[in-house]
């Protein structure tokens, strides 16, 4: 007899297996279930066994009217069984005949008529009619617990019976899919295509199994006897490690419900042979002509190179970008030479005429006011005769630094010559600048001298000022600064430590020429002579000048 050859598909013969693994649990779980004793039926069985052989035997010796022997034989029961608590006889109207062990108070069952596994109950006839019944109560059976239930012959035997299906099952479509490659679905010459890209190509099926990989990314990562084709995607060690995929939703599975292509995913993983790959992955859904999705193609495109030329890029970006920022830093530190003198930080008058030039020009073509000040620090060649060059710097750092204290962002200090310093108020009329000059003469007079860290001298210092304000009379910044200048030197004259403000007045009647010999003034004066009698008092408290 000739057995034909008869051919299956890997999909008939896969639902042919499983068909048969089924039919073959369910029979076995059939022939099983039919020799599992049941486990509840059996103590009741026993006690209600024992309850009948009672009821005999006490059925006998009601007969023999024996009410001893009935006691004792029922006592001897109760003594001999540990799980009874009580015993009684009760007659068919309800009475107790006879009781032990307290059964009045046992509870008895809701059905009056039927034993339960803690109370049993014996009918006892007399000529063939029901005389009674024979009553026993039993201590509560133990509540079963998950121990006790796990230890049941039918728990143990499906978990026995799931564990080897799972087993079996395994081996079985571990077979099958070695038997079924997936990529012979796809046809030699599309094969053959995508060997010839540089770049790693992957095909994936709806459920994310490797249909194709093409040759470059097997030389990636594919290691000997353990082909890409047939696994999942997503168990591909590397490229779980390298997407780090939020909830495990990787590019193609985002691909294929939105239908949409996927680009730019950026991954750095170790080569087969050694070293770090870097590749950008773009996902693109592949579609039949019903527009069903069938899979996705995902491509790896190896940015190794051009990423090792971008970080050698911002290499020599941050070094052209710390040159320049200490190229700043220098210019910086070369403007603050170029505009600042080195002992006060003032402008100098280099960098104070650039400035001053357009403030005062803006305000003579918008008739905003402007304000200059000339101050010097009075007898200010004593504390350079008498302690020395060193002390005269710290005095006019200390008077710099009250100027600098008192004045606005806009406004400009410069040291004007040695010990005398012209500022510009810009936007400020003369009763407001001649308010901040006062209060810088008083700043200086309170804290300039203290502020001299020498503990073996007392110094007062002091410091005079002259104030003009813009007019028809100042045609350029220099004039405006000489009229403050000739207010600073009435101030001088007038006793020191004081505010004057340039005005003009006439000399005859024929003369228009402005001079400054009517001045406003604010402060202390003294004479010359009692001004400088007065500082050297104060150089030398002790000394009588």
């Amino acid at each position: 007899m000739i057995i034909p050859n008869i051919k299956l598909s890997p999909a008939l013969r896969l639902r042919i297996g499983l068909v048969s693994f089924i039919a073959g649990w369910i029979l076995l779980i059939y022939l099983l279930a039919s020799t599992w004793p049941d486990h509840d039926s059996v103590p009741i069985e026993l006690r209600m066994q024992s309850s009948k052989d009672l009821a005999i035997q006490t059925a006998v010796l009601l007969e023999s009217r024996d009410n001893i022997k009935l006691r004792e034989i029922l006592q001897a029961a109760a003594n001999r069984d540990n799980q009874i608590n009580s015993l009684a006889i009760q007659t068919s109207n309800d009475k107790l005949a006879l009781e032990m062990g307290g059964h009045g108070h046992d509870q008895k069952p809701d059905n009056v008529h039927k034993s339960t596994l803690d109370f049993m109950r014996a009918g006892i006839a007399e000529n063939k009619k029901p005389w009674g019944e024979l009553q026993v109560s039993f201590k509560p059976a133990a509540t079963p617990t998950v121990v006790d239930w796990l230890r049941q012959p039918i728990t143990l035997s499906c978990f026995l019976l799931s564990l080897g299906g799972m087993i079996l099952f395994t081996f079985n479509l571990r077979r099958v899919f070695n038997e079924i490659d997936p990529s012979s679905t796809i046809p030699d010459r599309v094969s053959v295509a995508f060997d010839a890209f540089s770049e790693g190509v992957m095909m994936v099926d709806r459920n994310g199994r490797i249909v194709l990989a093409n040759s470059a990314l097997r030389n990636w990562i594919e290691e000997k006897n353990d082909a890409l084709f047939g696994k999942d995607a997503k168990d591909l060690p590397w490229l779980k490690t390298a997407l780090h995929p939020p909830t495990n939703h990787y590019p193609w599975d985002n691909c294929m419900e939105t239908r949409e292509s996927s680009r730019g995913w950026q991954i750095d993983f170790e080569r087969r042979e050694g070293g770090r790959l870097k590749a950008v992955v773009n996902c693109t859904p592949i579609m039949d002509l019903s527009t069903k999705v069938r899979g996705c193609l995902i491509t790896f495109n190896d940015v190794t190179e051009l990423d090792r030329i971008n970080i050698e890029l911002r290499s020599t970006m941050g070094e052209l970008v710390k040159s320049r920022e200490e190229v700043e830093q220098q210019n910086a530190a070369l403007r603050l030479l170029a505009t600042r003198d080195p002992l006060t930080s003032c402008l100098n008058r280099r960098a104070f005429f650039e400035d001053a030039e357009t403030i005062f020009e803006q305000s003579r073509s918008s008739g905003r006011p402007l304000s200059c000040i000339m101050s010097d620090v009075d007898h200010f060649k004593l504390f350079n005769d008498k302690f020395g060059h060193a002390i005269g710097d710290k005095v006019l750092i200390a008077v710099s630094r009250a100027l600098f204290s008192g004045l606005r962002a806009g406004d400009l200090l410069c040291r004007y010559g040695g010990e005398e310093f012209c500022i510009l108020l810009p936007d400020t009329s003369t009763d407001l600048a001649f308010e901040i000059a006062d209060r810088l003469r008083l700043e200086i007079e309170a804290k300039a001298g203290a502020s001299i860290r020498d503990s073996t001298l007392a110094l007062k210092v002091r410091s005079s000022f002259g104030l003009a304000t813009l007019s028809d009379h100042a045609t350029d910044l220099a004039a405006l600064i000489d009229q403050a200048d000739q207010a600073l030197y009435e101030a001088k004259e007038g006793g020191r430590n004081c505010v004057k403000i340039w005005t003009t007045q006439t000399v005859t009647k024929t003369s228009d020429t402005p001079t400054v010999q009517s001045f406003k003034t604010q402060g202390r004066t003294e004479s010359p002579m009692e001004e400088a009698s007065l500082a050297l008092r104060e150089f030398h408290p002790k000394e009588k000048v």
